[in-house]
């Protein structure tokens, strides 16, 4: 019995974890769309488009930032 409810609670823990995570790429995924999207509307405007998985931001020094 208590192995049983060790392994749900651990089962639980996971799955609201993978929900946790699913959000977060959601989130990060419209973010960037918003930010392209400002860019098409507003070429002009001072928004960073960064390539997945650049976690640096796009700065200056950084050679992959897409421009």
């Amino acid at each position: 019995m208590n192995f049983n409810l060790i392994l749900l609670g651990l089962l639980g823990w996971g799955l609201g974890l993978l929900f946790v995570l699913t959000l977060m790429r959601m989130s990060s995924a419209q973010d960037r769309a918003a930010r392209h999207e400002q860019k098409r509307i507003d070429p002009l405007a001072d928004v960073t488009i960064t390539q997945i998985g650049d976690s640096t931001g796009g700065g200056p020094d950084n050679p992959t930032a897409r421009r």
